[in-house]
């Protein structure tokens, strides 16, 4: 009764209402929640099924989506965005379900879009572009770094693919190596120059993501300043310190808190830093960043466990009682504490109720978690209690979790 009568009432809400709600969605949520209901809402939701958008979708809604959804409405889709950022396997599963059948289950498809692949996925996806009439154009964004090896390799498959259809291709500043000169010239970027008074920063509407370089600032005043013109900010890249000092500013991250829904924490600059990124620090990070969705901690500095110890050669010792020591179901595996391992553990403890999407980290790790990394984060993790994919990613020696 409560179905029907809930039902009822969303269908009864004007378009005008209908669409002011889907503002605040996301595009593969609106997919989900609205297809089928009655013929009004499916054309009220037409630009929804035109261009869909898989950013920021979790593993079991790409799932649905893929088996469920977009072979249904695939005619109609016009514009394709796959997000390997936030749904940092969700290009494995898309090649799974649509890699040899692009062309039948996206006839009008006419632009694609890719987030954050590296170049080995992208030649992939690439060689499954074929036959499809109307595609011309494909977007890159946020590439890996691309191997000169690999180089020709993918240049060769962007202009061959799609059967030599592409007539643009379009990459942003972090796909390609861009030098931008001081007369250079751009009508939608607004050219900061360094006697620009920082209180008079203009608005930074457009402003999303701020990653940080070079040596840490003793004056937090300067980024106080582009923080408060950035008001859209929502992803933070920066060397563990220089994290740590903002945290430290109470002020700061209170609007962090609000704000931030990406975090990249990356090696400090240099050797010599005054404090760096252990199991202390990550319950507060996890209740500063109570907005955050997509998380990278950047491990090398740690060392991985020991090696596996069978059970025969466990010694009774004060410092063998010190480890942690989880049960394996053929041998017992030691993970240390301050150890990348219990790193691993300790992120995903701290940050259960974050509902994380995606989760990357690099670092020294032990051979079984590179090896068979789905199921030692079952054995030893939270993860056991819900739904995931993980792999350890050689070419960019991370592990990446979709949730």
């Amino acid at each position: 009764m409560a179905t029907s009568c809930n039902k009822s009432t969303l269908e009864t809400f004007p378009d005008e209402i209908l669409l002011e709600f889907c503002k605040y969605l996301l595009c593969t949520d609106i997919l989900i929640s609205f297809t089928g209901l009655n013929y009004r809402i499916t054309q009220m939701i037409t630009q929804y099924r035109r261009d869909v958008s898989l950013h920021k979708t979790s593993l079991s809604k790409s799932t649905y989506l893929c088996i469920n959804i977009l072979p249904q409405i695939g005619s109609q889709v016009r514009s394709l965005l796959i997000d390997c950022c936030y749904s940092v396997l969700q290009d494995e599963l898309f090649i799974k379900c649509f890699g040899q059948k692009m062309s039948i289950t996206f006839p009008k498809l006419e632009r694609i879009s890719l987030v954050s692949y590296e170049d080995n996925q992208l030649i992939a996806l690439l060689d499954s572009l074929h036959d499809l009439n109307n595609l011309v154009e494909i977007r890159l964004y946020g590439l890996f770094d691309i191997s000169e090896t690999n180089q020709s390799t993918v240049v060769r498959s962007l202009f061959q693919a799609n059967n030599h259809r592409l007539t643009t291709i379009l990459l942003d500043d972090q796909s390609t190596f861009l030098s931008f000169h001081q007369n250079d010239s751009y009508v939608n970027i607004i050219r900061l120059k360094e006697q620009c008074p920082l209180p008079h920063i203009p608005k930074l509407s457009r402003l999303l993501k701020v990653r940080f370089y070079g040596s840490i600032p003793s004056d937090l005043n300067h980024f106080s300043f582009v923080l408060n013109a950035a008001s859209n900010l929502v992803r933070l890249d920066l060397p563990f310190e220089f994290l740590w000092q903002l945290i430290e500013d109470q002020q700061i991250r209170h609007v962090l808190g609000q704000r931030i829904t990406s975090l990249f924490i990356l090696g400090n600059a240099t050797n010599q830093s005054s404090v760096t990124f252990n199991e202390e620090h990550v319950p507060i990070i996890a209740s500063t960043f109570f907005r955050v969705h997509l998380l990278y901690a950047n491990l090398i500095h740690l060392p991985h466990s020991p090696i596996a110890i069978p059970n025969d050669n466990i010694i009774e010792d004060s410092t063998v009682e010190s480890l942690l020591v989880h049960a394996c179901q053929q041998k017992d595996e030691v993970v240390s504490p301050c150890s990348s391992e219990s790193m691993v553990i300790c992120l995903l403890r701290e940050f259960k109720e974050h509902r994380l999407i995606g989760l990357g980290i690099s670092g020294e790790f032990f051979e079984k978690l590179k090896t068979d990394t789905k199921q030692w984060l079952q054995h030893h993790t939270i993860l056991c209690e819900q739904q995931f994919e993980a792999v350890f990613n050689n070419n960019i020696r991370q592990i990446l979790i979709w949730m």
